[in-house]
């Protein structure tokens, strides 16, 4: 993996931090966090460097020689850059002709508007002109680290606090704009864009912008696709203007809550889009931020995904939580610390950053995960993860035209059950898989989860990828009747109100007996392929219809489950709900799991080293070069301690490891090592 080291010697260990106007407070704070293990600090400059009454540059200073006496560097971050209430005209505008006006949580306006990137770009020059060159700023190989433009979205409402749902948008001349140049840039002509949409417009100035996908979902899913431009091409201007004054080594904190959901279409978060634009992939995600759900596999998975928008090759950061949420005061769970910082690790983390709160206490607690931190950050650039054969499909344009959180949620669920399984996995996007990642990354299964709109080209690539002896897995996929939009497998639609009650495995095919899976999932229906060829048939539906079909196309295969596996399997991504009133029941459904591992098995696939526990999630990371041992990690997710025996193929011999392990054994083909862990806390080891 690669490995961020700064200039001056130490691992990327962090947190952000806002100081305050008593000195006396922030040397105290300054105090905790250099015994808690931070070594520099990310500071939001918008009030000393502002376009308008910044804090006098004395303050600044201040605030440097505190650092300096604390031997502390610092990353210099742009956030509130502009004012809403003070320049309404950047204001985002809606379908409506109304704006959002709302200037909490980070709503920055529209990033297209030549204001936004004036003030922005003014703090960048500013602090770059007078701060270049200071021995107290973090440097990678000469470059300082700035990070740009914190948590950049078009906001219009609070959806993840009791607000509406997210709405279209931006319709601002700047958008319109922006948006007749790429359609003009795709088309060409005016009578081309007719044939294709459908239309008569006569000019390019006649051309609306649609407000959803009807009647027109090419047109739609166009805008969209324009829409998240935006923020890239804001960053980018943005990384320019610093880099004419000095070399950056740039990043931006990519949104956390909406990847997670389908209204991420709305705020314009494209991770990959926006994360191709830094050279540090760093984002926002956290186990508990906004209410009693601990969600701790999204936490992963947004390390992953971060992973794959960094090209699966350039290094990302994991950010952790010293916090309680900020809307309902819970607690966090004991040693939720530890098991953020196993968490990054086993996914792969160059770097960590950690967001404070007001307690103290969580501060002091950050000292142990940051040993670890400390160790072994350095020392992972001997090793590599292990590489995913196994890739989740993230379909922007599912969500586009679905516009609900079916696809993303049973993705979630499904990458659940899958690291649950000690199964590494990609996220990938149809943009990659029209650029040729299948074959790239040479993946054997491709899972479609709840996938029910992909263009023709993707398609086409599925198609090809299946035909030259890959896997496609496809679950259960509400029709949606948007033009040429579909997806690869097509599912019978019952009555309204009608849906199977469970499904079951014929019990020729499962070793350990039949599969029963009730139906969860809102709808479900028997998968259609190849109407010329019945297929071979895993399961059936209550009434005796195939539920599970998997047919030969090519040198591969494609299977198509007939209801939402990763719904099926859970309710919740994650084993821990803070609710003690009204107990949240988290479901999870072994057969489902057990299932899925049955379909992946059958491809050949089964993963290397497996823990006998689903919540003790794995990770392994082979040596590179001369190093030929591979790293063994494994945490926790439990709030209670537990036993766990982990399973490895190959091996003769353990070598380096943490405590909490109480038995190592050889067997035929591996080793196995017992383990005894702590709630929510890990341990590593090292195979010889």
């Amino acid at each position: 993996m690669k490995k961020i080291i700064f200039d001056h010697g130490k691992p990327l260990i962090g947190a952000y931090y806002f100081f305050p106007k008593d000195l006396n407070q922030a040397k105290q704070e300054l105090s905790i966090l250099v015994e808690s293990g931070v070594n520099h600090l990310w500071l939001f400059i918008d009030k000393y460097f502002r376009k308008d009454n910044p804090l006098p540059r004395a303050v600044f200073e201040e605030i440097l020689a505190l650092l300096d006496e604390y031997n502390l560097s610092f990353v210099p971050v742009i956030g509130e850059y502009i004012s809403l209430e003070k320049h309404p005209e950047v204001r985002i505008e809606l379908g409506d002709g109304t704006f959002s006006s709302d200037p909490r949580y980070w709503n920055m306006g529209c990033f297209r508007h030549p204001h936004s990137l004036e003030w922005a770009g003014h703090e960048v020059r500013e602090f770059l002109l007078a701060y270049h060159d200071h021995k107290l700023l973090c440097r990678v190989d000469g470059k300082l680290l700035m990070s740009f433009a914190h948590e950049a979205y078009y906001r219009t409402d609070t959806p993840e606090m009791g607000g509406d749902q997210m709405r279209p948008n931006c319709y601002c001349p700047y958008c319109r704009e922006a948006f007749i140049q790429y359609i003009l840039t795709k088309y060409q002509d005016v009578a081309k864009y007719n044939r294709t949409h459908q239309t008569a417009i006569k000019n390019w100035q006649d051309l609306k912008l649609p407000r959803d996908p009807r009647p027109d979902p090419l047109l739609w899913v166009e805008f969209i696709q324009n829409h998240a431009e935006a923020i890239p091409n804001f960053l980018r201007s943005l990384i320019a203007v610093a880099n004419e004054v000095t070399p950056v080594f740039s990043t931006h904190e990519c949104n956390d809550f909406y990847p997670g959901s389908w209204q991420t279409t709305l705020t314009g978060n494209d991770i990959w889009k926006m994360a191709a634009e830094t050279d540090l992939g760093h984002e926002d995600m956290y186990p508990l931020e906004f209410d009693q759900q601990y969600q701790i596999y999204i936490y992963g998975l947004l390390k992953d995904i971060m992973h794959s928008a960094m090209g699966f090759s350039r290094p990302y950061t994991g950010n952790g939580q010293a916090f309680t949420p900020w809307v309902i005061k819970a607690r966090l769970p004991k040693n939720s610390l530890h098991e953020q910082v196993y968490t990054s690790l086993i996914h792969g983390v160059s770097g960590f950053v950690w967001w404070l709160g007001q307690d103290y206490q969580l501060w002091r607690e950050m000292k142990a995960p940051n040993e670890l931190l400390e160790w072994w950050l350095p020392r992972l650039a001997e090793f590599e993860p292990e590489r995913a054969r196994i890739a989740l499909l993230y379909s922007y344009t599912t969500m586009t035209l679905a516009q609900n959180d079916e696809h993303p949620m049973d993705l979630q669920l499904l990458y659940m059950a899958l690291r649950q399984l000690g199964i590494p996995v990609d996220i990938i996007t149809e943009a990659q898989i029209n650029s040729g990642v299948l074959e790239e990354r040479d993946y054997r299964v491709l899972l479609l989860p709840a996938v029910s709109a992909l263009s023709k080209e993707t398609r086409d690539q599925l198609i090809m990828y299946v035909t030259k002896g890959g896997t496609l897995l496809a679950d259960y996929a509400a029709e949606i009747s948007v033009g040429e939009f579909c997806s690869v497998v097509e599912f019978s639609r019952g009555e309204p109100g009608e849906r199977p009650r469970f499904y079951r495995t014929r019990s020729d095919l499962s070793s350990g007996g039949e599969l029963f899976i009730p139906v969860e999932s809102a709808r479900a229906g028997q998968p259609l392929f190849d109407s010329g060829h019945n297929g071979r048939i895993w399961a059936e539906f209550d009434s005796g219809v195939p539920a599970v079909v998997e047919w030969p196309v090519g040198r591969g295969r494609i299977i198509g489950i007939g209801s939402m596996l990763g719904i099926d399997f859970s309710n919740f991504p994650g084993h821990l709900h803070l609710n003690k009133m009204f107990p949240f029941l988290i479901r999870m459904r072994d057969d489902a799991r057990k299932l899925l591992a049955l379909l992946l098995e059958s491809c050949g696939w089964r993963p290397e080293i497996v823990s006998n526990r689903p919540e003790v999630e794995i990770g392994v990371f082979h040596g590179r070069g001369e190093q030929k041992s591979r790293l063994c990690w494994a945490v926790n997710h439990l709030p209670m301690s537990t036993n766990c025996t982990v399973s490895i193929r190959g091996g003769t011999e353990m070598g380096s490891a943490s405590g909490f392990i109480t038995k190592v054994e050889k067997v035929d083909g591996g080793l196995r090592v017992d383990l005894e862990l702590p709630e929510l806390s890990g341990a590593w080891f090292e195979i010889l």
